[in-house]
């Protein structure tokens, strides 16, 4: 597996779209770091903060294989599990609750550790050709500014300083481990549509808010609700309950937990 690092750039997934659309094949699992970016993008259009050297800021190429439209959302389960298992082998973790915030943040105590960017490339038929991850994980850094509160770093919770070339090549051979099963898991599907992926099962153990009744807001129309949630698809839309029973269904952006 390929791992170029580079002193900084704009952003790692521009970067590396540019390179993938370049005369080079560049295979699943080539990683691009960046040690300072300068304009690194979360989720919901924020930028992510990290301070230059730190942390690991980096996006991967992936092709997962024929991944119809329907199943979509097995990619980010898979790289959202590569990051969680990532963390949970780091000594010390054990003492910590690591949970996935749909659709991909990381917590860890319910403080935000990592964030993931997923852009597909489509065929014509929708199936994905190939997927750029962009990946944040906060490491050495432990102070944030007053725009990202509740973020915490791996060194914040262990006390440890760690070699980010190490990591670097830990996190990345995790993340490709896991989006690698994802053909196989598959093909199962598609001669069981009613087969749940292990994918899914294990990122369904890890999601945050998965028991009890939380408050929500719906994003088209302002409403606040009470609701459990009941499972999310491989679509990627998140469907959740309310006590009288009313289901609710939404897709990213669509709703957002208060």
């Amino acid at each position: 597996m390929r791992i170029i690092t580079i002193e900084e750039c704009a952003s790692t997934n521009t970067t590396l779209k540019e390179m993938v659309a370049g005369p080079e094949w560049l295979p699943s699992g080539t990683t691009l770091r960046a040690i300072k970016q300068t304009a690194g993008r979360g989720q919901r259009g924020n930028t992510w903060e990290s301070e230059p050297g730190m942390n690991l800021t980096f996006s991967m190429v992936l092709r997962p294989g024929a991944v119809k439209p329907s199943m979509h959302f097995i990619v980010s389960e898979a790289i959202a599990l590569g990051v969680t298992k990532f963390l949970l082998l780091k000594p010390g973790m054990e003492h910590h609750r690591v949970e996935i915030k749909w659709p991909n943040d990381i917590l860890v105590d319910g403080r935000k550790i990592a964030g993931i960017l997923i852009e597909n490339n489509l065929e014509a038929e929708g199936v994905i050709l190939h997927s750029i991850a962009g990946i944040g994980v906060n490491i050495n850094q432990t102070f944030f500014s007053a725009a990202a509160p509740n973020a915490v770093s791996l060194s914040m919770l262990t006390k440890e300083y760690y070699d980010l070339d190490i990591l670097m090549t830990e996190l990345a051979n995790m993340i490709n481990l896991c989006v690698s099963q994802i053909a196989p898991q598959i093909t199962i599907l598609n001669h069981d549509n009613s087969a749940i992926p292990p994918i899914q099962s294990d990122y369904m153990g890890l999601l945050w808010r998965k028991s009890g009744v939380h408050r929500w807001k719906d994003m088209s129309n302002g409403e606040e609700f009470d609701a459990s949630i009941v499972t999310v698809a491989l679509t990627g839309q998140l469907l959740l309950k309310e006590n009288d029973g009313r289901m609710r269904r939404y897709m990213f952006k669509e709703v957002m937990p208060i």
